[in-house]
Parts: structure tokens; sequence; C-alpha cells
């Protein structure tokens, strides 16, 4: 069989297809490049500043340079402190305490005056007197005002003068005291400050039913560079009712101002 010769293809459907070819692909060509100048313009634009809000900018964290030394706690061992000086002592004036009253037990007798204090001629007597019981400590103390007998009206009393040390830094003065009373108004029980120039300070003045040993402690720091009586008393009325106090183991602490101590020496 003969070959049949392909028929030819028009020249005008040729030159249209190459003239899309051609166009389809300088298309593709410049959109490629409208690309790439789009992407490098928006790659280069400014970056703007974020805006303020008031508050410091938190510090970064410093990092530590790699191989930089290191303390190391070795096992097992305590590190000691380094010892700091002590600083220098300051001397302090000690304050010397002696006693500033004499026999203020109530053993020996004879430092206390007690008085004859019936009130008016024809009253009974009840001076203060010296008992053995009750007693605070030791074998003695005194007694004030009326434990038996009839009631009269009187004032049984009992004191001591001192001078109080003008360059007395403290003047302490205590007693213990046993109180008895059956009365409600009237009667007294006093301790009272008398001073040289007339005149008294009260500590004390009270009407009490304590039968017991009960401390009281006052200050004397007013009178320093004066001369008192401690005076003790205790009045009855006369209506039947009867009060008394018991005194004993009293006390006038006077501190004094000393010298510095000196400083112990340094062992060698």
């Amino acid at each position: 069989m003969t070959a049949q010769p392909r028929p030819a293809r028009p020249r005008g459907v040729l030159a249209i297809s190459t003239f899309f070819l051609v166009t389809l692909v300088l298309g593709a060509y410049l959109l490629l490049g409208f690309a790439l100048r789009l992407a490098a313009a928006w790659a280069s634009r400014p970056t703007p500043e974020p805006a303020a809000t008031g508050q410091a900018p938190t510090p970064l964290p410093t990092r530590l340079r790699v191989g930089a030394a290191t303390a190391t706690r070795i096992p097992g061992r305590t590190p000691v402190p380094t010892a700091t000086p002590a600083p220098s002592a300051t001397p302090v004036v000690a304050a010397a305490c002696a006693e500033g009253l004499r026999d203020g037990g109530f053993e020996a007798g004879g430092a206390w005056e007690i008085v004859n204090t019936a009130y008016t001629a024809g009253y009974v007597s009840k001076p203060a007197a010296y008992v053995t019981n009750p007693v605070h400590s030791g074998e003695r103390a005194l007694r004030l005002g009326i434990t038996e007998g009839p009631d009269v009206f009187s004032y049984s009393a009992a004191d001591q003068a001192v001078t109080i040390p003008a360059d007395a830094v403290s003047v302490r003065l205590s007693v213990w005291m046993y109180l008895t009373s059956s009365d409600r108004a009237g009667d007294g029980q006093y301790l009272l400050i008398l001073k040289q120039g007339g005149g008294y300070d009260t500590l004390m003045w009270e009407l009490s039913d304590a039968p017991n040993w009960q401390r009281r402690e006052y200050s004397l720091n007013a009178y320093r560079g004066q001369r008192i009586t401690i005076h003790f008393e205790a009045h009855n009325d006369g209506d039947g009712a009867l009060t008394a106090m018991y005194v004993d183991d009293v006390s006038l602490t006077v501190c004094r101002a000393g010298p510095a101590p000196s400083p112990s020496p340094r062992p060698r």
C-alpha cells in the first residue's frame, strides 16, 4: 500500500501558536520580577518603635562565661567566719550599796526610839514593844497598837532618824508588815517620813486586817541630802475594836556611785 502524505498545517495557525507561547513566557518573567521586587521592599521596611509604657525595661539575664571559675564547697567542711574584733569596753560606774538603818530586825534594841504615846493623862499608855511572836525572821519583831486588853484612845509609835547622802543614786526602803484590826473606821496603821524642818509625808495610811507577813517597798530618792525620821505608828480610837501592826526586817538600801571596776588582766 502506498503511504499517504500528511497534510501540511496552515501557516497562519503556526504563527498564532508561536505568538501566544512567547507572550506567556514573557508574562511569567515579568510577574516573577515584580514578586522579587515586592519581597525586597517588604524586607527593607523600617521597624516601628514600641510605645512607651512608663516602666523600665527588664534587664536581660547575665550569662555566665563558659569556663569561669566558681567557688566549690568541699563536703564535710563548714566555712569559718572571719572573726570581728570586739569594740573596746566602756568603763561602767558601779553603784556601791549599803544599809542605812541600824537594827532593822529589832534584835539588839536601842536603835529605835519607842515613845510613851498615851493620848491624855488618865488613859492607859500603850507604847510600842518588842515581841517574839509573830516574827518574820530572827528572834524579835516590833509591835505597835493594841492586841489584847481594853481598847483606849492611844497612839503607839517608834522611829529612827537617818541622813540620806546627797550623792545617792538610789534609796529604797523595804518593810515586812503584819497587820491586824477588828475595827472598820477610826483606827489606823501608818508609815510616815518626818521632816527635819517640820511636817511629814505619808508612805502608808490604812486600816487593814491582814494577819500574814507582807513586804512593802518605797522609793526615798526625793529625800537625798536630807535628814529624815522613819516613823511607824498605830492608832486606836477607844471604841472597843482593837488595831495593831507588827514590823520586822526594815531595810534602807542606799546606793552611791562608785569608781569604775578595774579591768581584768588578760591571760598571756
